[in-house]
């Protein structure tokens, strides 16, 4: 039985979680206030976006941002000088980024469309920038090739995907979610049923089934848990399969600090917030990929 998902099924899972859209529901009537508050968590989750996608290399050049999702990196290419054309794969992602840009009086060309066939004519553009996307397609492989083709030549492409090399993938998934979800799968109902009680954010993590691998990966990297239908994670090596029509010119890393929001930080906080930081810059969940073509 081939339980492989398809576009459809990506698609409906993202119409349904877009990014940054529920742990802000009680914002969702004001667009002003979310975007504000939206804003400001990513900036603290992670400041150094520009820098890490090398937005310089857009100034002036016909972009494309492959998944805009909400926005937010659509609008700091924007800030770049980016000449900016936006696609994703969902309608909400799309009403997201359009909203956000009337509201800031910025301006870029939205589209509605799939990356695994890009309406666009080759060599169209001189810099790709895609921020947590391309893990969650079906066809990668049609994805590398569509790029490449798009791409103009000694283009640049910069690409965020999730790093199997990473402690979070070791620590945070294969142990710490992996326990979670195999008690969860051979608890007795009721016992279950009480523990989800008390911990409602455990509800995502019950596996229909012995959790694998693809499903713990599935459930831990993105909003809506087991409803995920497709995550994956690369080495290095990986990816420069995945990507070999182009050169690559290096990687890095980055994660999430600890206790972000949290002001004040006692001295054994702090020594642990110094350790996961050092921790991010190499073996960061979040692995940067500079291409060229």
């Amino acid at each position: 039985m081939n339980d492989k998902p398809g576009t459809a099924s990506v698609k409906e899972y993202w119409e349904k979680f877009p990014a940054g859209w529920g742990e802000l529901g009680y914002l969702h009537s004001d667009p002003l206030a979310f975007l504000e508050e939206r804003d400001r968590q990513t900036k603290i989750l992670s400041p150094r976006i520009a820098e890490l996608y090398r937005m310089y290399l857009a100034r002036d050049v016909a972009t494309l941002d492959i998944g805009c999702g909400q926005g937010y990196n659509a609008q700091e290419l924007v800030r770049h000088g980016a000449k900016l054309t936006a696609i994703d794969l969902t309608s909400k992602g799309l009403e997201l980024a359009t909203s956000r840009f009337d509201i800031r009086g910025l301006h870029a060309n939205f589209l509605l469309a799939d990356a695994q066939r890009l309406p666009f004519q080759d060599e169209s553009f001189g810099y790709l920038h895609s921020s947590g996307v391309i893990h969650h397609i079906p066809d990668m492989g049609k994805v590398a090739a569509e790029m490449y083709r798009v791409l103009r030549p000694t283009g640049h492409a910069s690409i965020m995907i999730y790093n199997k090399t990473s402690w979070v993938y070791w620590f945070q998934f294969q142990f710490r979610l992996r326990t979670i979800m195999t008690l969860l799968y051979l608890m007795p109902t009721a016992i279950r049923r009480q523990v989800i009680k008390r911990k409602p954010g455990l509800s995502k993590c019950v596996p229909s089934r012995w959790p694998r691998t693809a499903d713990i990966i599935n459930a831990g990297t993105d909003f809506g848990g087991v409803e995920n239908p497709l995550s994956r994670v690369f080495t290095r090596k990986q990816v420069a399969r995945l990507f070999h029509q182009f050169k690559v010119m290096g990687f890095a890393t980055s994660g999430s600090p600890y206790q972000p929001f949290k002001t004040k930080k006692n001295v054994v906080r702090r020594m642990i917030a110094s350790i996961i930081s050092r921790l991010n810059r190499r073996f960061g969940w979040y692995l940067y990929v500079y291409l060229e073509k």
